[in-house]
């Protein structure tokens, strides 16, 4: 979808509701309270978010980077996360750095370069996210830990470290917000889900080794609804779904190669703006959504090395244009996928 459309829809469903809105006029003797209430249900619809993509429908946009190490060049680009302020950062697990870039592709900045266990710098980083005050945390597998950071890649604090306490990891991979702004991070050692608060304290962990309900085997992909803060998880050629508090939900997927089905046991996951889910499938090379009770939805992509093509999908994530972003590890390059208008 196209800003002009999403901008239209969005037009006329404010009309409407002013239409709606201005129906009680005092010539009809309205009520204060019948005003009020009215008043109220438009600010709320005006504020609930609107599918992105509604069509469903993805076609390929543009190749951001090449396989390298110079600036806006990538090795082995894993996580991807898109800023408040609507910047890509991609997570380079071969260079052990992370580079930002427009959505677009235009590079503008580059954050660690050794793998050093320093403050700022990375070892193998793995998933980010980004909360609202424009500062993001990024899981490191080398140096088996999770840092904070400004917009700049300013360090701000080391917020978890090796261990097996509450609140460390052994194998931390993925990292995905909430909307109280506590952090949910997957341990792909320990078989473990566990939520931090934005300073490192240990708010609660669920999960445990296995292929019941609730249970992993090397989860790595976590995202979280920003409407209901339902997390999922994607493990054992599934995906979890989960309350806010670690409750199991559901689970749907399965091993194959249909719709709804997986090739691979985990890959990336991200969400968009209504709790629509995207999941990398790395054995059939593609992406697929569902919507947030885990209905497919659509596919797009298939192996190879052309525009839309992959040879090893890592992560993904959404903007608020609905365009999907796709990091193809083994060819050192981010895709862009383009909303199709309905």
């Amino acid at each position: 979808m196209t800003k002009r459309t999403f901008r239209y829809r969005r037009r006329l469903t404010v009309n409407t509701l002013l239409l709606l809105l201005l129906s009680c006029t005092p010539v009809d003797n309205c009520r204060d309270s019948d005003s009020e209430i009215q008043s109220a249900l438009l600010l709320a619809l005006l504020l609930t978010p609107t599918d992105p993509c509604p069509s469903n429908s993805y076609s390929y946009s543009q190749n951001i980077g090449t396989s390298g190490s110079a600036d806006g060049q990538f090795q082995d680009p894993w996580g991807l996360a898109i800023s408040p302020d609507q910047k890509l950062y991609v997570t380079d697990a071969g260079t052990s750095r992370i580079q930002r870039c427009t959505l677009d592709g235009v590079f503008e900045a580059r954050f660690g370069s050794t793998a050093v266990p320093t403050n700022g710098a990375f070892d193998t980083p793995s998933g980010l996210a980004f909360d609202q005050n424009g500062n993001f945390y990024v899981a490191e597998i080398g140096n088996t830990r999770v840092q904070s950071l400004d917009s700049s890649g300013n360090h701000i604090a080391i917020l978890a470290s090796n261990g097996g306490a509450d609140g460390q990891f052994n194998l931390p991979w993925d990292v995905a917000i909430l909307p109280n702004g506590n952090l949910a991070i997957t341990d792909a050692s320990d078989n473990d889900v566990q939520i931090l608060g934005t300073n490192g304290s240990f708010v609660l962990k669920f999960g445990s080794s296995g292929s019941g309900d609730g249970q992993f085997n090397s989860p790595e992909g976590i995202a979280v609804n920003p409407l209901t803060g339902d997390i999922f998880v994607s493990s054992d050629l599934r995906i979890q779904k989960f309350d806010r508090q670690g409750n199991f939900q559901a689970s749907w997927g399965g091993s194959g190669a249909g719709d709804g089905q997986f090739t691979t046991g985990s890959g990336g996951v991200a969400t968009d703006a209504v709790g629509n889910i995207y999941a990398i499938d790395e054995g059939a090379r593609r992406v697929q959504k569902f919507d947030s009770s885990g209905n497919f939805l659509t596919r797009f992509g298939s192996s190879g090395t052309g525009n839309g093509q992959f040879l090893q999908p890592k992560y993904l994530t959404v903007d608020t244009n609905g365009n999907v972003y796709v990091s193809d590890q083994s060819r050192g390059i981010v895709q862009k996928f383009a909303c199709n208008p309905g």
